[in-house]
This record gives structure tokens, C-alpha cells and sequence, in this order.
């Protein structure tokens, strides 16, 4: 008995002794499965920072289309031509020989008119007359203008600062001629032109192409009727106090190319449905491929249909069972009752504003349906790339700064600038450099609740301005008090 026992013991001990090799293949083996763990908890919590992202902030994303300024010349015999928002042009790359697809994203009003600008460098009234190129019926209360954009690149951001000026007074006279002899003297107001582009989006358009805020409207109060008067000359008299004397003489002498009519803002943006794909039991993020162009992506998904049935949920992002993943163009599929779900069948498809992945030249030919009159040309007067979209750790960042607003808000100079970095990314980041090396420095002023920003060069002053009232409008927009800080430039060079 005594004999066998040891015997096993002693066969036990040999089966447990392991060589080197043995050791080795366990430590390689629990390396292996440490890794594993380690890449499968890092793959849930991206998938989690994707999840939450795209579900609660996704707005915080803000990429932005191809988009262009296009200046129109036509023949038309009534006064003026309406063009609504999503109204498609037909934009053809002659050297790539390919078509895109832009569309309208705000109203846009189309004149009949040869604008003039008077000399002003005497006056604090710009004269701005419209002249009809054949006289004819006043047959609408509003007309488009715009500070020219082609002058960007000689008086930048203080194409702005005029803007600014005529708004400091948006009540101005427009005196109106007529072919009988008869004039009016009618009091209007200006209007902004407003884009259809989410909210968020059009705060970094501001940011990053200010050449598409130059234009604006003048709406009649009143409607002057006379039943046989033509039109021959429109005069408006816009207020420009608000700038100092050499600014006004700055821009008198552009005074013969300083306005403009008939520009179209243009984005690769279009509506479209994507291919109806099945939903498999992995619930893995459903790619959405447009229809007919498998270069475009979606940028906005508007409806979900399921089973070809109006998925209406989507509507409520929080209740939603599916999620736009905007940053890779995909649908996830998060599903309330997992045991219902495997036992239907389903093919989605998504109705969503698409831009095309692709970029193009500057030699284009222009078309659409939208303006059907005689000899019309499209002249480019700038084109801007797409814009990517937002960094996942910036948003995190951002996202702190807006739930923190009462403690870290814009009226802290650091969250101000965080605030301004975010909107940059990447690609605009010599903006974000520019402006914190020409700020001299944030101050808050309770009493007023106004910042104070100093500039360090007088040349500074037009460019400061503008990205502070920018960053003003973002946190406005998302700040959950949504708490309008005024933002006041101190020009201290006066």
C-alpha cells in the first residue's frame, strides 16, 4: 500500500514539473489573452465614445460640403427671379469630365439690376444705385445685395467690418424712380440671408469661408403701387457712421466694384435615398450607399425606413433604435427588444442630404433648371474644399466646456480659446494661431455682461472682431442657458 501511494505521488509531481518551454507557452499564452482583453475593452469603449457621440452630440461634429460663390448674368424681362432653397445646378468638371451635384441652401433673390456705388469718400452714406437694364414693374418688396466677395483677397475680414457698419443702422431710405416722372422715398431694413445647413454648421461656415456672409437683404416696408410706373433707378442710402473716416475712404476707392448683385452660395449637398440593405443578427453599423452615385456620402440623414414603412422614432434621437454615424457615413442599429428583433426580417434604407467624395477643379461649366432665361453665365468667384469633421477628443473637451458653463464658460479667455481651437480642427488651425497671437487679452465684465478683447496691432482690429463675434454665436447656440454674452473689440488705436 505504502509502496503504491508514493508511487503516485511521485508520478503526480513528475505530470506537474514543466520545463522552460512549458513555462514559456503559458506566459505567452496569458500575454496573449491580457492583449485580447485589453483590445476588446478598448474596442468597447470606442464603440461606446462612438455610440454616445453620435447620439448626443453629433451636432458637435460639423463637417462641411464642397462649396462655391457663383456670380450670374442673364436677360429677363420681370424685375426679379426667386430661387428656394434645395434648387439643384448641375456643376460639370471640364477637365475631369464629371458632373456634380450643388444645391441652394438659403433663398436667393436674382435682380435684374446694373449696380453703382456713388463717391462716398466725403460722406458717412453710401449711395448705391440699381439700375434696371430695361425698365419694368416693381414686382416684389426685397432685393439682394452683396459686398463683393472678389474683393477678399485685397480687404478681407474688413469686408466684414462694412457689413457690421450697415447692420449698426439696419433702417435705411431707398428712393425709387420712375419712367412717368414720379419718385418714392420708402423707408426699409436689412436683413441677414439666412442657410438651411443645421446650426452648428453654419457657425463654422461663418468661421471658415466668410466670404458667404457678405450678402444680405433689403426689404421694402412698404409696397409702392402704381398701376402703369416702371422702374429705372433705385437709390440706396446706407449708414455707415459706425466706420472711422479712413475706413470710409478705404473703401470708396473700390467704390466702382465695392457691391454686387445676383451671387448664388452653392454647396455639394443634395437629397437623395440610399440602397435598401438587410439587417443581419450582428447589428453591425449599416453602410449607406447612395442610389445611383457610389462616390457620395451621406451627411444627413432626414428619415429611416424600415420594410419600406416611415420609421417615425427616428425623429426622437433619444428613443431612436437607429443612429447616424456621420464621421464613417454608416446607420447603427441599437435594437430595444434583441429577442423580437432576431425573429423579423428587415431591410432599411435612409432619405439624407449627400455630398459627393470627390474633389474638383475651378474650370466649370454651370447649369440648372431652376433659372430658365436667356443667355445666362456663371462666373466662379470662389470655390472652398470640404471641411472634416471634428476630432472624438475635442468634442469630449467641448462638450465639458458647455456642461460647465457656469464655472469654465467663454467668459474664461481658456475655454474661449478651446472653444475657437475646436472650431479650426486641423485644417484652419493657422486661424486659431493668428488669433491668439493678436489678442492682448479676455476680460469678463459682470456689470455689462460683455468681454472686453484687446488686440495687440490696430491691423488686427476687422479679423479680431469677427472670430470673437463667431465664438460668441457657438456658445450661444450650445450653452445650456444658452446665454448671449455680448463681445465688444476694444480698438484701442483710435
Amino acid at each position: 500500500m505504502h509502496d503504491f501511494l508514493t508511487e503516485s505521488m511521485d508520478q503526480e509531481k513528475s505530470d506537474d514539473d514543466l520545463s522552460d518551454g512549458h513555462y514559456q507557452l503559458l506566459t505567452n499564452t496569458f500575454m496573449q489573452l491580457s492583449k485580447n482583453i485589453q483590445e476588446d475593452i478598448r474596442h468597447y469603449l470606442r464603440e461606446e465614445q462612438d455610440y454616445r457621440l453620435s447620439r448626443y452630440n453629433q451636432n458637435l461634429l460639423m463637417p462641411l460640403p464642397k462649396h462655391m460663390l457663383v456670380n450670374t448674368f442673364l436677360s429677363m424681362k420681370n424685375m426679379s427671379l426667386d430661387l428656394e432653397a434645395q434648387q439643384s445646378f448641375d456643376v460639370y468638371d471640364i477637365s475631369a469630365k464629371r458632373h456634380f451635384i450643388y444645391t441652394t441652401q438659403s433663398q436667393v433673390i436674382i435682380n435684374n439690376f446694373k449696380v453703382t456705388t456713388d463717391d462716398t469718400a466725403q460722406s458717412e452714406i453710401f449711395y448705391v444705385t440699381l439700375q434696371p437694364k430695361t425698365p419694368a414693374k416693381l414686382d416684389r418688396c426685397a432685393f439682394e445685395l452683396w459686398i463683393n466677395p472678389a474683393l477678399w483677397s485685397k480687404l478681407e475680414y474688413r469686408l466684414a467690418q462694412l457689413k457690421s457698419a450697415l447692420f449698426h443702422n439696419e433702417k435705411i431710405w431707398v428712393e425709387l424712380y420712375y419712367d412717368d416722372g414720379s419718385t418714392h422715398h420708402c423707408q426699409a431694413h436689412l436683413e441677414d440671408i439666412r442657410y438651411t445647413l443645421p446650426m452648428n454648421d453654419v457657425v463654422r461656415l461663418m468661421l471658415t469661408s466668410p466670404e458667404f456672409f457678405l450678402g444680405f437683404k433689403v426689404v421694402l416696408d412698404q409696397m409702392p403701387i402704381f398701376s402703369d410706373a416702371k422702374l429705372i433707378k433705385a437709390v440706396c442710402l446706407f449708414d455707415v457712421s459706425a466706420l472711422k473716416r479712413g475706413e470710409i475712404r478705404e473703401f470708396s476707392a473700390f467704390k466702382d466694384n465695392l457691391f454686387k448683385n445676383n451671387i448664388i452660395p452653392l454647396f455639394n449637398l443634395y437629397e437623395g435615398y440610399s440602397s435598401a440593405q438587410k439587417l443581419d443578427d450582428t447589428y453591425d453599423k449599416i453602410p449607406l450607399i447612395h442610389a445611383e452615385d457610389p462616390s457620395a456620402r451621406a451627411f444627413y440623414v432626414h428619415q429611416v425606413w424600415e420594410n419600406n414603412q416611415l420609421y417615425k422614432e427616428y425623429y426622437h434621437h433619444i428613443f431612436s433604435e437607429y443612429v447616424f454615424h456621420k464621421h464613417v457615413g454608416k446607420l447603427g442599429f441599437y435594437p430595444k427588444n434583441i429577442k423580437e428583433s432576431v425573429t423579423q426580417s428587415k431591410k432599411v434604407f435612409v432619405k439624407a442630404m449627400w455630398s459627393q467624395n470627390v474633389t474638383h477643379g475651378h474650370l466649370l461649366k454651370l447649369s440648372s433648371n431652376a433659372i430658365n432665361a436667356a443667355q445666362t453665365r456663371y462666373e466662379l468667384v470662389c470655390l472652398k474644399p470640404g471641411v472634416s469633421i471634428n476630432n472624438f477628443r475635442y468634442v469630449d473637451r467641448v462638450v465639458q466646456v458647455f456642461r460647465a458653463f457656469s464655472d469654465l464658460d467663454m467668459r474664461n479667455k481658456d475655454a474661449f480659446l478651446i472653444a475657437l481651437k475646436f472650431l479650426c480642427g486641423a485644417e484652419y488651425i493657422d486661424i486659431y494661431q493668428k488669433f491668439k497671437s493678436a489678442v492682448r487679452s479676455i476680460e469678463y465684465n459682470a456689470v455689462s455682461n460683455g468681454i472686453i478683447i484687446e488686440v495687440q496691432q490696430a491691423s488686427d482690429f476687422a479679423f479680431v472682431e469677427h472670430i470673437a463675434n463667431v465664438i460668441s454665436t457657438f456658445f450661444y447656440v450650445n450653452s445650456p442657458q444658452a446665454i448671449q454674452v455680448n463681445t465688444q473689440v476694444a480698438n484701442i488705436y483710435k
